[in-house]
């Protein structure tokens, strides 16, 4: 396998359905079982985590798409997903109005990628008895190519977003940065090289950081820099049943 050019390990591995996609390797030594076996059985390590996602992960491939969902179409995508449970899903994804069947959209093309993921992570890290820190990255970042009549356009806190901050890197994205994403830089890789260090973010100057699985309070990273109780739960445990079944 080493012989073989990355070009065509890409190529091979973006067969046969076009997606490239990544699987957990059981190898019975670092994966002696599937990942959900290990976490469901306690047999995770037992250590602090830092863990969260980004406000607005892929809501672009709604936001910016030809065809944005109205109150109809998504009602008819929830039937497609979840079949017999599309009104449970409705409860939880409302779209009464056009301006909520966007918001929806958007939140279950987030939770379908990576947030409902990184969710069920943390629950079961939290069911185990290690300290977690959760936090949801709220910047959102101004893109120049987006300027129109002076006014800045943005695709929100999108996927990945976050680490131009977490590493203080903003030389290497074309944005409009501004001195408040300098100083929110700070704070993050501060938070970051704290858990690193010590195994919680908090430390001097910094707002505090709250632990979620006694708080249940998410930090928020954003210019004003805060935590408050999660708002997302009720989507997540719903997910979760879906999923279990």
């Amino acid at each position: 396998m080493r012989e073989i050019p990355a070009e065509q390990l890409l190529q091979e591995a973006s067969k046969p359905d076009g997606r490239f996609s990544f699987w957990p390797n059981i190898d019975g030594y670092f994966l002696p079982q599937d990942p959900e076996t290990i976490y469901a059985k306690g047999d995770q390590s037992h250590v602090p985590l830092l863990a969260g996602w980004n406000a607005d992960e892929i809501r672009m491939t709604v936001t910016q798409a030809k065809q944005k969902p109205t109150p109809e179409s998504f009602r008819g995508q929830l039937k497609q997903q979840f079949k017999d449970r599309a009104d449970d899903a409705l409860s939880v994804y409302p779209a009464a109005t056009e301006e909520e069947a966007l918001q929806s959209a958007g939140d279950l093309a987030s939770d379908n990628f990576i947030v409902h993921g990184t969710w069920k992570w943390i629950e079961m890290q939290a069911k185990a008895g290690a300290p977690i820190y959760r936090f949801q990255f709220d910047r959102e970042v101004p893109i120049p190519e987006a300027r129109k009549s002076g006014e800045v356009k943005t695709l929100g806190a999108v996927h990945a977003s976050e680490l131009e901050y977490v590493f203080e890197t903003f030389g290497h994205k074309k944005a409009d940065w501004q001195p408040e994403d300098e100083a929110l830089g700070q704070k993050m890789n501060a938070y970051w090289a704290n858990f690193i260090k010590t195994g919680k973010p908090n430390g001097p100057g910094l707002p505090d950081w709250p632990e979620f699985g006694k708080s249940k309070e998410v930090m928020h990273l954003n210019v004003e820099t805060h935590s408050r109780p999660e708002t997302d739960r009720a989507r997540q445990i719903f997910l979760d049943s879906v999923i279990s079944r």
